[in-house]
């Protein structure tokens, strides 16, 4: 895989969180909180469309899940937390994640590579994983792996 994007995309993060840039995303912002409501309510309105009112029995892997926030709102939903899985390459973030989550199973590693069966999850989700990435390729074999963990 290519290493040189994998360090680049980590130290962008680290430039990132250095300067102040995560108090962008602080609910307490009102784009922030105005973006957050308008992605759950489209992510509601796309569960059911495909008729997943009932999570309680679902595999949800979230690619990039960061702080793993998006996972605990799939409780809400009715998912169980030994079915949330999260991947994120940045420690930080899947320490904390740990910390706040420690019933939801989160994994240190790079999406393109995921340590999983194939078929294995009912719902896969990225929200900003693509934006991040500058690498066609990357992005490819990350949607590859994302289509090979999902079953059909």
């Amino acid at each position: 895989m290519n290493k040189a994007e994998l360090e680049r995309i980590k130290k962008a993060y680290e430039k990132r969180d250095k300067i102040g840039k995560r108090a962008l995303y602080s609910f307490f912002q009102k784009q922030a909180l105005f973006n957050y409501h308008q992605r759950e309510k489209l992510l509601l309105e796309i569960l059911a469309s495909e008729d997943l009112k009932d999570l309680s029995d679902k595999k949800i892997l979230h690619v990039g899940c960061g702080y793993g926030g998006m996972l605990r709102r799939f409780l809400d939903y009715g998912a169980m937390p030994e079915n949330l899985y999260g991947i994120d390459l940045l420690p930080d973030r899947i320490e904390i994640a740990k910390k706040l989550s420690p019933h939801i199973n989160f994994y240190l590693g790079n999406a393109a590579e995921l340590p999983f069966e194939d078929e294995f999850f009912d719902i896969v989700m990225q929200f900003t994983v693509f934006t991040s990435i500058l690498d066609y390729s990357m992005k490819q074999k990350i949607a590859q792996e994302m289509l090979r963990v999902l079953n059909p």
